[in-house]
Parts: C-alpha cells; structure tokens; sequence
C-alpha cells in the first residue's frame, strides 16, 4: 500500500490561523495592551489644569523628594507647586509665570497642607527621577507639567507587563487574552490613573505584579518554603511602602482560593501559598504604619490636625459613615477622565466620551455573562474557578467602598464627601481575568471587543 504524499507547507502557503497561531501569547497580549494605552494617549490633555483632588500635593511631594526630603505633616506647598497649579488654572501665556509672584499657600485648598505625607515615597520615584534627569525647575508651567504627566506612559508599559505576567497565568487562548486585555486597557477608570501626577499607577502596577505572583504560586505546587516565604516578605515591604490601598487584591484572592474549593470542586492551594498571601498583607501593613509614625515623629502637626481641614466631621456614625460612598462604584464604568472634550464635574471629575462609555458598558457586560458560564477559560490554573473569582472581585470592589470611608471614620470620625471610587482600580486587572469565560465561548464576541476597542481608543477616547 502505497505511502500517503507528504504536503510541504512553504512561507507563501502558510495560513492566516498558522501565523497568528505562532505568536507568541505573552508579546499578543503586552503588544494589544500596550496598543491600546498608547493610542487613548493621545487624546489626553497633558497641559489641564491640576486636579483639586488630589494632584497638587502629589506634585508637591515629587519636588520635595526630587530635591533630597521627604515630605512631613509641617510642610506646605512649595511656590514652585502653587505657581504651577495658579498657571494652569488661568492659562496663562506668560514662561515665567510659575515665579512671577509670591503666593500665599493658605489659598490653596486645603490651607497649603501638602496633606500626602501619610504616603511613603516609593510611588513617586518615576516622577522624581523625571524631575531631577529632563526637567527644567525654570521652564514653563506647561512644559513641565507635560513631562511630569508623560512619566505615566513608561509607567503603563510597565503595567503592560505586569497584566502579562498575570494573564497568561490562568489562560492560553489568545483570542480571548487579546480581547480581556483590551477591556481591561480600555476601562476608564484604570486608565485615567496613569494620566495624573500620582503614585496611583505604581500602585496598580504592584497589586497586579502582586496578583501575578500569587496565582503563579497557586500553579507551581513544587515551589519551595523558601521561594514562597521571602518573595512574600519582600513584596509586603515594597506595597507597604509604595501605597497600601494595592493590598486590597488579596481579599479577593484569599476568598476565591477557599471558595473555589468549597463549592467548585476546584484543587487545594497549598499550606505555604495561604502564609505567604497573609505575610504580604501583614509585612505591607506593618511597613506602612512604621513609616506613617517616622512622619509623626518628624512633624509638630499630626494626622488629624491635618485632615481636620480637608474632611468634615458630622453626627454620623461608624455605620452610616461607611456606606456613605457606594455610589462610587459607578466609577468603574465612568471612570475621572483626563481626556478632551470632557464635561467636568464636582470635584474636578471628569466624563469621557460616549464610546468610551459604551466599551465600558460592553466590558461590564462581559464580566456578568461570564459569572454565568462554565468553561476552560482558566485552562492553565486548576485551582481558581472564574465564576468564584468573579464574585470574589465583587465582593473587593464593595469592601474598598465600605473600608476605605470607614479608616477615615476610626482614624478621627471624618467623612468622605468626595469620590472614593478610584481606590478600585487596583481590582479591575482581576476582573479583567473573570471576562475570559465569555470570549472564550463567543469568539465573534472577542473580534468586537478587540477591533471595536482598538478603533475607539484611536478616533473616540
């Protein structure tokens, strides 16, 4: 019987499926999101005015430690901060506007307290270095806002590897990697927070670098005691010291760990990954209170002297005082746009377009339809199942909103009168992992949200 005839596959023969099958799922998904970020980029407006909430002593923070010093509850803002800050707001024509006058820090909100002492510095080095390598301290208002604001798109490219590192973790389909990641770059909530001057994008850097890291120990079953323990010390040191609200990814992950297993029949995690999540959270809460007391034992004023002023007190107590901001949640679908053409709102917030919108919508529309599928979705991570993490994510996004307004209330019985909702964006990586179900069961699904993402963020963001 005669031998079948052996097909020779040539460079011209190769298939559309064949190449995008050879693409490699890690350069996919950084090279979608990366795409994505750069494109909405370029509808920002780098030159607005700073925000009253809280850009202006993030600013002031990032001179300080860009000249060698830390910032304690004593300093106000420095007249390089408030002629930057009066320049903008009156667009003024004038290069040397930012030294033409003395300004009195009392008037500016809140009585000139650079009131971001209570966060430690690692967040605010890429604006720093910026500050101290390319920019010039006697330039322009707009120059040097423009190059302070720009750090934010090495930034996000970080942040491009980050959400790498954590999605190819649970899936190998890249289709489905290509269109979650496009959600997730599109979300504007997310992605206005590498648009200001802040240590927000750092921020969502680590907890999602953190997340990478966890369900990497959750695959891994062989890693050692050692290379579980001291990574964990390592990373609840650099969170703790960057911003803590990044710590928040852990609820979501301790219960879909235990929850996956109680009710979806999903493997055990084993013992050392349980400690080293609960090492992370308590390394990160024991750097961040050590240094929160450094700064009251460097500053004649306290936390409360200075948070007095910015945050009312009023008869409320603890419990109604927590919910007073669950309202916010409607920020992971508006976001606090930084882009043009956009309507500002109290508090200096801002609403994108009504594509931007839509996405977001369609994003959010994903993320329920997949809370109603089983699938491989998460076909490389047998120990998470993406309904339970899904709920799990719910379950973080409205204890930020309960938590975060309740420290407030312990710390000095302040109320929260502005928008809490961004201390959610640390989660939304997460979530962007639970609407792989439905891009995985609705391929034509996946090509909307990956064509249509790509074209809004290029011509509607």
């Amino acid at each position: 019987m005669a031998a079948p005839p052996t097909r020779i596959f040539t460079g011209e023969a190769r298939t559309g499926a064949s190449l995008w099958s050879q693409i490699p799922l890690w350069l996919l998904v950084f090279a979608t999101f990366s795409a994505a970020g750069l494109l909405q980029f370029a509808s920002v407006d780098w030159e607005r005015p700073l925000t009253i909430y809280d850009e202006v002593p993030h600013i002031d923070y990032t001179f300080r430690l860009a000249d060698g010093s830390i910032t304690t509850w004593d300093d106000v803002y420095s007249q390089r901060t408030l002629g930057i800050a009066e320049c903008l707001e009156i667009a003024s024509d004038n290069p040397q506007c930012i030294y033409g006058e003395l300004r009195d820090p009392q008037e500016r909100w809140p009585n000139g307290y650079s009131y971001e002492a209570l966060q430690a510095p690692i967040g605010y080095l890429p604006f720093a270095l910026a500050d101290v390598v390319t920019i010039d301290e006697q330039g322009d208002h707009y120059s040097q806002i423009r190059q302070l604001r720009f750090v934010n798109v090495g930034l996000w490219l970080l942040f491009a590897a980050a959400w790498t590192m954590l999605i190819v973790q649970v899936t190998s389909n890249r289709l489905a990697a290509a269109a979650a990641s496009t959600i997730v770059a599109l979300n504007p909530l997310l992605f206005d927070r590498f648009t200001y001057v802040t240590n927000d994008g750092p921020a969502i850097i680590a907890s999602t670098a953190t997340s990478a890291w966890l369900i990497f120990g959750l695959r891994d079953r062989t890693l050692s005691w050692p290379r579980t323990i001291i990574p964990a010390l390592a990373i609840g040191i650099i969170v703790g010291l960057l911003k803590p609200t990044a710590l928040i990814v852990l609820l979501p992950l301790l219960l879909a760990g235990w929850a996956s297993v109680r009710f979806a029949d999903s493997t055990r995690p084993p013992m050392r990954w349980w400690l080293s999540v609960v090492l992370i959270g308590a390394t990160g809460a024991v750097a961040s209170f050590a240094y929160s007391a450094y700064i009251e034992a460097r500053s004649s004023l306290d936390f409360h002297t200075v948070l007095s002023v910015i945050l009312p007190r009023g008869p409320l107590g603890l419990a109604d005082a927590s919910v007073l901001r669950l309202e916010d949640i409607s920020e992971l679908v508006t976001g606090s746009g930084a882009r043009n053409d956009a309507v500002t709102f109290e508090w200096g917030l801002r609403s994108p377009t009504v594509w931007v919108l839509a996405f977001a919508v369609l994003g959010a529309s994903a993320f329920l339809v997949s809370l109603t599928l089983r699938n491989a979705a998460f076909d490389r991570i047998p120990t998470l199942d993406a309904r339970v993490l899904g709920i799990s994510v719910v379950v973080g996004f409205i204890a930020v909103l309960i938590a975060h307004p309740a420290l407030h209330y312990v710390r000095g019985e302040f109320l929260m009168p502005f928008t809490s909702g961004r201390f959610q964006a640390p989660l939304i990586p997460l979530a962007g992992l639970v609407v792989l179900p439905a891009f995985v069961r609705f391929r034509g699904w996946a090509w909307v949200a990956i064509l249509g993402g790509l074209l809004v963020a290029a011509f509607a963001s």
